[in-house]
């Protein structure tokens, strides 16, 4: 192992180690003491250690949210809802247009309503008696 080849790693675990910040403290250290085995595993398989296949390793084995959800699923924890990172990273692009188109819908047919009512004279027409 070289330095520039444990510098992804590094930086990686990093990575895993914030956003494993909402687990309890033994299964925050048993994920990266689990990741860390399974990574020095798969480098002892490398015919040559390059950064490129480091980062190959790493690469499969996905983004560290993922790898946290995941180990929040087996543990059966969830996130609280005042994780701001968990929050915005969960929220899909497609619901947010769908949301901003919602909002808008809704402020032109309201909109709509006090036109008709202001441009048309105020109020409805009262039949005479």
């Amino acid at each position: 192992m070289t330095k520039q080849s444990d510098d992804p790693v590094s930086e990686y675990m990093a990575r895993v180690k914030t956003a494993a910040g909402g687990l309890p403290p033994r299964q925050r250290d048993e994920l990266l003491r689990d990741l860390r085995e399974h990574i020095d595993t798969a480098r002892q398989d490398l015919p040559s250690e390059s950064e490129v296949e480091i980062r190959g390793i790493l690469d499969r084995l996905g983004d560290p949210f993922d790898i946290v959800e995941a180990a929040e699923d087996e543990h059966g924890l969830r996130r609280s809802s005042g994780d701001r990172s968990a929050m915005i990273r969960n929220v899909d692009g497609k619901k947010v247009a769908m949301i901003i188109a919602g909002v808008i819908f809704a402020v032109l047919i309201i909109i709509l309503i006090f036109g008709v009512f202001f441009i048309g004279g105020g109020s409805p027409p009262t039949p005479d008696p």
